[in-house]
């Protein structure tokens, strides 16, 4: 993905787009990147990560929600049925929600493949996020 922005667009914007949503500051980040084939490589490796990571964080998040010790999660569990809020859970049950969860771990990990050593951090925090507890 190439940015559309310029750097010093970017710079002279950042103070007030600091509020807009993430897709908004990608082309700052991206802007400096070098344009070496390999480093954008890892950027694409790095977006699909982050794409597949974030989902599995938010089906364990429901799958919390619904089953979750609320002393563990610091917090009240059952909101999302409170409200009646649709989540994965919910729609496709418990056994369903945490094989989903497991297989976007296995593609976020399967995502850092280019990164080689370099992702074995970021692999460590996918395995945590879908066998965490709070």
């Amino acid at each position: 993905m190439r940015c559309r922005r310029s750097v010093s667009r970017c710079s002279r914007t950042s103070r007030w787009r600091a509020r807009r949503p993430p897709c908004d500051s990608r082309c700052c980040a991206c802007s400096p990147a070098p344009r070496a084939p390999a480093a954008w490589r890892a950027l694409e490796a790095l977006r699909r990560f982050g794409a597949e990571i974030g989902l599995a964080f938010q089906i364990q998040d429901d799958i919390l929600d619904v089953e979750g010790d609320p002393a563990l999660l610091g917090k009240a569990t059952g909101a999302d049925a409170a409200h009646a809020k649709p989540n994965y859970p919910s729609t496709a049950g418990l056994p369903a929600a945490r094989r989903r969860a497991e297989e976007l771990r296995d593609a976020a990990v399967a995502a850092l493949a280019p990164l080689e050593a370099r992702g074995a951090l970021l692999a460590q925090l996918a395995h945590f996020v879908v066998s965490r507890s709070s």
